[in-house]
């Protein structure tokens, strides 16, 4: 998959709409592909959201929001990606204090020249893997899944961010954002 493809599975039960602009989607095990190339980000100045949007298709993006403690060992929060035609959300993203998504992005910054194959991080509902590509960018694919297997559905988007100051300025929102004092 090129920069900026967007992966659709199976739609049951989910805040998903697809319009016919995107051509050639299919329910069950489809694809859709929107372009997306390079990415920029956007803080709320509260830091209660941060979305890494696409420069070239501003329409294509990943919101993080609604981030909230459950219990001394366990955060929440809400990941939305959109791209045109396509809406998907997950409302509890459920990850643990210790291994947060704050030091898995850390460490792909501070690895900018670069890594082979590709890094995984994992919650309930959501996986980021990174891949190091040519010239110094950094492919991220933020997938979103379904609660239950009755709920099973799958949507993955793709990111690109510069592996220095773009990662860097990326890891330090979303520690931002994850580590706020709760309102």
């Amino acid at each position: 998959m090129g920069p900026g493809v967007l992966t659709l599975r199976d739609s049951a039960h989910v805040e998903l709409s697809l319009a016919n602009a995107i051509g050639s989607a299919r329910h069950g095990n489809g694809m859709a592909g929107v372009v997306a190339r390079s990415s920029m980000r956007r803080v709320r100045e509260d830091g209660t959201e941060v979305v890494v949007r696409c420069q070239e298709d501003p329409g294509v993006f990943v919101r993080l929001t609604d981030c909230h403690p459950l219990d001394e060992y366990r955060l929440a929060f809400r990941v939305e990606v959109q791209a045109e035609g396509l809406c998907a959300r997950t409302d509890t993203v459920v990850a643990e204090w210790y291994d947060d998504l704050t030091h898995f992005v850390e460490g792909l910054a501070a690895d900018f020249r670069g890594w082979e194959g590709a890094r995984v991080w994992q919650a309930n509902r959501v996986e980021l893997s990174a891949v190091f590509r040519s010239r110094g960018h950094v492919c991220l694919k933020w997938t979103l899944r379904g609660a239950t297997l009755a709920d099973a559905w799958e949507v993955s988007i793709e990111t690109w961010q510069e592996a220095g100051e773009q990662m860097k300025a990326l890891a330090a929102d979303i520690r931002d954002f994850l580590h706020r004092p709760p309102a």
